[in-house]
């Protein structure tokens, strides 16, 4: 704009931007978003549409005014929708990241406990044949002194 000679202050460019954006948003509010892109390219579709008179009114206004600029806004709003799916794509990519390092933590865990109990296991089952083999020789002894006895 100041290239053109003209000098706007910033409150009067979002004010300007507020007011399009108002426009915009009541259009969409009224037809919805696909319907509204057919009834700005063709006005005339609006008679076929279903409204009250009040609505249609109201759709004619905004149509009639210079500065809808319609596909600017659309452009606005669906590139804030795109980066508003991109922050949620990133939250999630971070919420995937953290729920990576949690599950393979526990996985280590698991395996150490897995682990723990094998040896365990191990160990049990030495116990168990080191007690067999005090008892085998127990009933040994016991076998030789009753023999010893005897002779």
């Amino acid at each position: 704009m100041a290239e053109r000679g003209c000098y706007v202050s910033p409150q009067q460019c979002e004010d300007k931007f507020n007011d399009l954006n108002k426009r915009y948003k009541r259009l969409t509010d009224i037809l919805g978003r696909g319907t509204s892109c057919k009834v700005v390219e063709n006005p005339a579709l609006l008679d076929r549409l279903n409204l009250s008179e009040k609505m249609k009114d109201d759709v004619r206004k905004i149509l009639s005014s210079k500065h809808l600029f319609y596909e600017e806004m659309c452009s606005y709003h669906l590139e804030e929708k795109k980066l508003h799916i991109q922050a949620q794509m990133l939250e999630l990519k971070k919420q995937r990241y953290k729920w990576q390092r949690f599950s393979k933590k526990k996985d280590r865990e698991l395996n150490m406990m897995r682990m723990e109990n094998e040896r365990m296991k191990l160990e049990n089952e030495c116990l168990s044949l080191e007690l067999r083999q005090k008892e085998m020789e127990l009933d040994l002894t016991s076998k030789k002194t009753q023999l010893c006895k005897i002779i």
